[in-house]
């Protein structure tokens, strides 16, 4: 999307302009014919005698480097600067054209400091009064949240209204542009886009609407799960997944029946593609995957683990019923971290084993314990659990959230430094209630309010609280619907929105998105899972879509 959006731009730069003289219509003639050496002489005669279009064609061609005609930054510069001053004093007096040509230095940054406000105000001048090449530039802009408030009915609009242009439309592939727009949007903006465009054509202008989250496009598109195969092992029965879960070195879903599969699994240094039913293992009604060991609970609520490290020197992936370590009660809930496991009980006591090198077991102290799960002290009754690296959480049937371990991403240490929380016994997160399910990242955690809203606490280096900042502390998302769905893992979280729409904040592919980002052609998301780098989600269709790095 984001490459044929650029190329559209770039071939928009190439439309015809306004011509002022004879002389720049010969120049503009032998510009379309291709002859831009030829070009190049003739505005540069003009320019020589201050003739504003034949500036900013001289800027344009040398800035973006034409057949005949090189790159040539010095040139550039002379020229987009000497057009600054004369195509500004055309635009405020009204001139169209010159308007989208300051617009188009602005947003370039030619000749002047890049400013996409300024490009955005000269655009939408000449844009109202139909210039098709402003109103295209727009539509860019809109859709990608440049120097206007994401909009995707907004940017749709402006699309549609260049396109009545017929040479503007057969220049960048309009109705493909059109068409790839509407696949990234929802049944409702699409209806709202086209009420937008028929009463701007009946002249009529829209009014202030809520922004929309910025864009965040993975690296690559996302991939349909191909589950033909496994539906031929099985008699041609048809999967139906329910959830997905991904993790470090694998991916599993759970189907409608509660049978695991899983791909991409890393077995004795091989990786095996293909999904494979996981026969082992009771049905399931959840699972947690964490880095290098997963559990579940099956029907009967008993948990199951698998993997290297939930039992020290585990080294197996032979399944084990958890209710065989002493102390653990049939379970409601369970939380995998980096070297520890928390459960919650039906009674809705917590017990956690494992490593414990921050407190994260909530014993009082730092002694690691993998033979017998601890019941964890001075907590009120819990219906959920999260676990990260160091830490673990819990959300209390009255709503309040309670952690213990740290957020520290240094931590253990004796340099470390909290950022919310440090404590070897469950200590109440104050700013962190009326919540009903809670996710730990490593050393942070985001959790789902009672009206659909995320709360995130701890560690925030990496702006994986998405708050716009990387200062830590307890801060509220508010988004444009109920929250479905939520996940955490690293240093980065996602979250599907009831409209089917999935923001993700924090680290994602070497980019930190301090604020919640819509990721692009993810519309119909009923549930997501993620790992740093890696998301999988199930849609409304009951397909898993997966992006990222694996």
């Amino acid at each position: 999307m984001r490459a044929h959006l650029i190329a559209s731009f770039v071939a928009v730069l190439m439309l015809t302009g306004v011509a002022v003289a004879e002389s720049f219509e010969d120049g503009m003639a032998a510009f379309d014919l291709g002859d831009f050496a030829e070009a190049a002489r003739i505005f540069r005669l003009l320019a020589e005698q201050g003739n504003p279009h034949a500036l900013y064609r001289l800027c344009l061609i040398y800035s973006a480097g034409v057949n005949g005609v090189p790159q040539d930054d010095a040139e550039a510069a002379k020229w987009c600067q000497s057009a600054v001053a004369p195509l500004r004093l055309l635009a405020e007096q009204g001139d169209a054209d010159a308007q989208n040509d300051l617009g188009t230095i602005y947003a370039q940054g030619w000749g002047v400091p890049p400013d996409l406000a300024e490009a955005a105000k000269w655009y939408g001048l000449a844009a109202e009064q139909g210039q098709a090449q402003a109103q295209g530039h727009l539509g860019h802009m809109y859709f990608f949240g440049r120097g206007v408030p994401r909009d995707s009915a907004l940017s749709y609009m402006w699309y549609s209204l260049a396109f009545d242009d017929p040479e503007f439309a057969d220049l960048v592939g309009g109705q493909e542009v059109l068409d790839t727009l509407a696949r990234g949007m929802t049944a409702e903006q699409l209806v709202e886009a086209e009420r937008l465009a028929q009463a701007r054509k009946s002249g009529d202008r829209p009014t202030a609407r809520r922004a929309e989250p910025p864009l965040y496009s993975p690296s690559a598109p996302a991939e349909m799960l191909d589950l033909s195969a496994i539906s031929t092992s099985n008699d041609g029965e048809l999967i139906v997944p329910k959830s997905v879960h991904v993790g470090l070195n694998h991916d599993c879903f759970l189907d409608e029946d509660g049978i695991l599969y899983c791909w991409n699994v890393i077995l004795q240094d091989k990786v095996r593609y293909e999904v494979k039913r996981i026969g082992e293992i009771p049905r399931l009604i959840s699972i947690e995957l964490r880095e290098y060991f997963d559990c579940g609970i099956d029907i009967a609520h008993a948990a199951w683990c698998w993997g290297e490290g939930f039992k020290e020197d585990n080294e197996t992936y032979e399944p084990v019923r958890i209710e065989k370590i002493p102390g653990m009660p049939a379970v409601g809930a369970i939380a995998v971290g980096w070297v520890h496991v928390c459960a919650v009980g039906k009674t809705g006591a917590v017990w956690c084993w494992g490593g414990n090198a921050g407190g994260e077991l909530g014993t009082g102290d730092t002694i690691n314990h993998w033979e017998a799960a601890q019941h964890v002290q001075e907590l009120p009754e819990a219906v959920a659990i999260g676990a990260g690296i160091n830490n673990s959480c819990a959300v209390t049937g009255a709503g309040q959230a309670y952690c213990w371990g740290t957020d520290d991403p240094g931590s253990p240490g004796p340099t470390g430094k909290p950022f919310v929380f440090e404590s070897k016994l469950p200590v109440k997160i104050t700013g962190a209630e009326e919540l009903v399910a809670v996710e730990n990242g490593s050393n942070f955690v985001c959790a789902i309010d009672t009206k659909g809203g995320v709360v995130c606490w701890g560690s925030n280096i990496m702006g994986q609280l998405g708050a716009g900042m990387t200062s830590g502390g307890v801060f509220r998302q508010n988004f444009s619907g109920p929250v479905r769905s939520l996940d955490a893992s690293y240093f980065n979280a996602c979250a599907s929105i009831e409209d089917g729409s999935v923001l993700c904040w924090g680290a994602w592919e070497d980019q930190n998105l301090s604020t919640a980002h819509a990721v692009v052609g993810i519309v119909d998301a009923v549930q997501i899972s993620v790992d740093s780098d890696r998301a999988c989600i199930v849609n409304k269709s009951h397909e898993i879509w997966c992006w990222g790095k694996r």
